[in-house]
Order: C-alpha cells, then structure tokens, then sequence
C-alpha cells in the first residue's frame, strides 16, 4: 500500500471509531445526530453546507458524519456495530442491507405520519411539524418513496436521498461518423434492424474489421444490473416475496435460455461486462479511454464516463440514452442509489431518532434536493426538485457553451418516460446474495468454453451452486 494511500485507511479507521461513540447527547446539551456514507471529498463539502444551515435553524441539534467506504464496507461495519450497540443514529443502505439489519432499524411511520409540533431550543412553535404532510409525501418520486415498504415487515424501513438509474453512454462521434442509430431494443427477428443491441454490435464489429480494428462494441458496468434488468424487461422470475417470506425464483429454463443467449453474443465478441474484464475493470474506464463504443453504467457514475481532454478539447463527443427496452408493454430501468435507515438500541434516545428525522427531511428538501443532484449525477428524490430554478438553470445549459455530460444525463432522466421505467427488486434476508450470485452466474457462464464442455450442463450447475448459496444466506 502506498504511504498516503495507507495514511487515508488510517484517518479512516480512526474517523469511524470517533464516530461510532457519539450516540448520546453531547456535553454541550445538544442532541446528537451521528450520519455515516459513502460521499466523496467533493459530495461532502455541499453535505458540510446543508448541515451548518440545519444547525442554524435548528442550534439544538449537532450533526456527526463519517464516510465508511462503499455500499459493501458501510453494511459489513453496521452489521459489526449492531450487537455492541456501536450503530450511528442513521446511515446510508440499499434496500438488501436493510432487511439483513432484522429488527435494529427504525419503522418511519410514526414520523412520517406525526403531527408533533416543532419547538425551537427556547421551546417556542416553528410553524413545522415533524411529519409530512400530504402534498410532501406525493412530492417524493414514488418509485423511489415505494422502496421503503417493500420488505417483508410491514411499516417503513428506509427513505430515499439520492437515486440513479442505469442509461448508455456512448461515443456520438463514431455514431454520427458511421451513420449509427440508437438501439431502442436488445433483439430483433429482422438480422438487419440496427435499433436492435446485438444487431448493431455485430455493425460495429464489421466497421472495426474494415478498419483493422479489433472493436468490443459494448460495455456494462454491473453484471448483477445486467442480470436483474434482462430478467425483468424478459418478465422471467427472479426473486419475490411469497406468503411473507422471500423466494428465490432465477433456477428457471427461461434464465437459463436468455444466459444462454447472452453466452453466445459474448463469444462473438460484442460485450464485456466489468466481471469478464481483465483486472475487474469498470468498463466505464474503458468507455473514457475508447477501448468500447458504449458502456452502459449508473448514472451516479456520470464523472467516470467524461471523456479525456486534449489541449482543452475532449477527444470525443459522449452522449446518453435510454436503456434498450424488451418489454412492449412498460419500460424498465433499475433504481439503485443511496437511500437513509435509521436505528434503534437502549443507547439511542428517542429524540436522537426525531432529530436524525428532522434532518433528513432537510437534506432531502426540494432545493437541497435538486442541489445534491446537480453537482453529482444522481437524481432529485423530489418531484418539484426539477421545477426549482437552480435545476432549470441546470437543464438550460443544454445546447450552449456551459453543456456537460451532467447537464445530458439531466435532461435524459428528467423525463417522464425514464421516471416511470424505475424499478426495485424485493428485500429480503438473503436477497443481496441473489444479486451477487446472479451477477455471478453471468460472469461464470461467459468465461466457460463451449467447445470443451456441455454448455447446457454447466448453466445448470452454476444456476444450482447460485441457488444453494441464496438459500444458506437466508437461513
């Protein structure tokens, strides 16, 4: 490890280890709030911001945050946390983390329902209340919103912050230079229709051979997404929650056909995914340096799709689109992003769990909203978030000398027709390692050589393995 890289881990380690003892009140009488994420430098200084205006209006409370790392570590070290007690009061989660935390995180209902005056620290009415009301419960983006009651316990484990969904980047210059259209669809029965993926993979690979290139057309960033979304554009099961209990539904002839499919537009050399790349690369990274022509990838993730610049030029021209869709009746594009839990121990007081509430109703505002998303690729979980002016400033840069790959990626997902393609898987015990396994399957399969082995026999054991480990993690 290189020294500063090693000094970073140790200011990390040390960072969480303050952070996870300050679940009481403060010696100055403030109450405490302790947050923990996954933000960066550069998405924490605006966090900086909105908690020095939370603390402003609200002197009574005082904010704590730490980043943990990515999604893995922050649910490994929660999980570590919960039997000694060590928990912050809220935290980033995907909706698989949370229902593996069982009955440690907070059920919102109550205050989101409440009606509970706010009191200033002097004790005198703000005019607010502690819950939302009607018109700020519609407000939130409903498929987003919809995520916190989807588990198996009833009431309302998580709230939105900041989402994104997966779109395709891709290199408009040799689009436009070879007369390219957009797919809108993975396949077609006509060879020659182009708006189908794998038929204009295969046009891409004949124009690299003409050019004595050897091209990979595209790239997707996430075999677990890559999985989830086929099967539910496919309408092939997946997972589900049958008679209050998860089920693992992916063993089944036609996920093994489809994978079956995809192992032959693999062997063709028309994809990579990040887990049949060398090194694990992101194939956003290989979208930026040019090695492929479109990478499909988040779009929290818009920074590392930029292309490179050369004496102030960018060396080629990146644009967005939709997904390619299968599905002739509804769109599907996957929600993922960080939403908020909050949690419960006989160290937490209850008014420490009001004011972490309080103060994510704040960041999650309509400005504060809109703000966060600007400056990062993510969405606004809030519907009047895209009719602020700073958001409408941002969209109108679309066209002029101030465009971006953000300001592209806005005006895409701000949409109708991307918004209501998002979806969500159930959350179960158990259901975080159906998407790693399932990713798992893809990368397995297409890293088998069909020559030397009964590929139908080996998608079955690989289907089976990834089935027996779902079921162990959901003992």
């Amino acid at each position: 490890m290189k020294k500063k890289s090693f000094i970073l881990a140790m200011a990390s380690i040390l960072v969480v280890g303050a952070a996870s003892t300050l679940t009481s009140c403060g010696s100055d009488g403030r109450t405490e709030i302790v947050f923990w994420h996954t933000m960066g430098k550069n998405n924490q200084e605006k966090l900086n911001a909105m908690i020095d205006e939370f603390q402003a209006k609200y002197p009574q409370y005082k904010v704590t945050h730490s980043a943990q790392g990515g999604y893995t570590d922050i649910e490994s070290k929660i999980r570590k946390a919960i039997p000694a007690k060590r928990v912050p009061t809220m935290a980033f989660c995907y909706a698989d983390h949370v229902a593996g935390y069982g009955n440690n995180t907070v059920d919102l209902t109550p205050y989101i329902n409440s009606t509970e005056k706010i009191l200033d620290k002097d004790g005198k009415d703000t005019g607010e209340i502690v819950g939302l009301t009607a018109e700020e419960k519609a407000d939130y983006v409903q498929g987003y919103w919809e995520e916190g009651s989807q588990y198996i316990r009833e009431g309302f484990y998580s709230a939105p912050f900041s989402k994104s969904t997966e779109v395709i980047f891709y290199n408009a210059s040799f689009f436009k230079a070879n007369k390219l259209p957009l797919p809108t669809k993975w396949e077609s029965d006509d060879p020659n229709d182009l708006t189908a993926m794998w038929n204009l993979c295969r046009k891409i690979k004949e124009i690299g051979k003409e050019n004595n290139k050897d091209i990979t057309p595209l790239g997707y960033d996430s075999d677990d997404n890559m999985y989830i979304t086929l099967s539910a554009q496919y309408g092939i099961p997946y997972t589900s929650i049958k008679d209050g209990k998860g089920s693992f539904d992916f063993n089944n002839a036609e996920a093994k056909a489809l994978v079956k499919r995809l192992k032959g537009y693999f062997d063709e050399g028309l994809f990579i995914t990040k887990g049949t790349s060398a090194d694990n690369t992101y194939t956003s990274t290989m979208f930026k340096n040019q090695q492929i022509v479109m990478s499909i990838g988040s779009t929290g993730g818009t920074s590392y799709n930029v292309p490179k610049q050369n004496n102030g030029e960018y060396e080629f021209d990146a644009q967005v689109a939709q997904v390619p869709q299968q599905n002739e009746t509804r769109d599907y594009a996957i929600s993922q992003g960080p939403s908020i839990c909050f949690f419960k121990n006989t160290k937490i007081t209850d008014e420490q769990v009001k004011a972490s509430w309080l103060f994510y109703k704040f960041i999650t505002s309509p400005e504060n909203s809109a703000m966060y998303a600007i400056l990062t690729g993510y969405e606004p979980v809030r519907t009047s978030s895209y009719t602020t002016q700073q958001y409408k400033d941002h969209l109108a840069k679309l066209g002029g000398e101030e465009e971006t790959l953000y300001t592209r990626v806005a005006t895409l997902t701000s949409t109708q027709k991307v918004r209501n393609s998002y979806f969500a898987s159930p959350a179960f015990k158990g259901s975080s390692t159906a998407r790693q396994q399932c990713g798992g399957i893809l990368t397995l399969t297409m890293f088998e050589d069909a020559s030397k082995v009964n590929i139908d026999e080996r998608i079955d054991s690989i289907f089976a393995k990834a089935l027996d480990e779902c079921e162990i993690a959901a003992i």
